[in-house]
This record gives structure tokens, sequence and C-alpha cells, in this order.
């Protein structure tokens, strides 16, 4: 059931979109103490910070579909002490796009792909960097016309 299948897959992107953002939150002081620490450090967190502040929500998205990424937004989110409402409302939404995506390149592509599995990366990597492309486009267009 293709609709079964996206749910699951919400719910477990969703459940460990907020488990890394509890991560941030929990172990920020120990993750600044180390991972931030000095002068360099400092302005890496404020820079992260400014990043997730002016567009957290685009990069909560794009970054799902970027290996690394969406760990590394999720627990900076949590580290940095994003609001949890706007947070979970972008990452339920990342999860959604992300769970209907996954779902339907494994329903689709599955036997299309059956003997080859280097075409079916290929093609879902290009779609996931079409989506990251598209969507700074956006942001970009989006910011231009504001300043």
């Amino acid at each position: 059931n293709l609709v079964a299948v996206i749910l699951v897959a919400w719910c477990g992107a969703l459940i460990g979109d907020n488990l890394a953002y509890q991560l941030g939150v929990s172990a920020s002081t120990f993750l600044k103490r180390t991972l931030f620490r000095g002068t360099k450090g400092a302005k890496r967190l404020v820079w992260a910070e400014n990043q997730l502040q002016e567009r957290g929500g685009m990069l909560l998205i794009t970054g799902r579909f970027i290996p690394g990424g969406r760990t590394a937004i999720t627990v900076a989110s949590g580290i940095t002490r994003q609001p949890r409402r706007r947070f979970f409302a972008f990452v339920a939404l990342a999860a959604a796009i992300w769970a209907t995506y996954a779902s339907l390149l494994g329903y689709l592509g599955g036997k299309t792909f059956a003997d080859d599995h280097t075409k079916a990366f290929l093609l879902a990597f290009a779609a996931a960097i079409s989506v990251s492309v598209a969507m700074e486009a956006i942001r970009w267009f989006r910011h231009r016309k504001v300043a």
C-alpha cells in the first residue's frame, strides 16, 4: 500500500528530525565547547544561527535531500534554539515531500531500475539536486525583490 508506506516514512522522518533537534538542544553546551570552541568556532555558530533565522525553512526542506545535510541542519537548529513550532512546521513539510518522493521513486523505479542501480542512484541524485536548485532560485528571486 503506497499511501501506508508514505505515511510510515513521513512519521519516521518527522520523529528522526525532532530527535536530532532535541539532541542539539540537550548537547548544545558540550557541542559548543568541543565543535565550536574558540573565535573561529563562535563565528561559525553565529553564521549558522543567522542562516537558520534568515532561511531556515528552505534549509530544512532542501537539506533533507543532501546526504548529511538533514542531520547537520536539524542538530544546528537545536543548538541555536530555533523556535520549535517553526522548526516542526518546516520539518513536517520537508518530511512529507521526502516521504512522497522516496516512496514514489521506489514504487515507480523499482521495476524500471531493477537491474541497474547506478542509473537509479544518478536519477535520484539529479532529482534531489534539481529540487535544491529550484528552492534556492525561488529564495534568491524572493530575496532580490525585497532588497
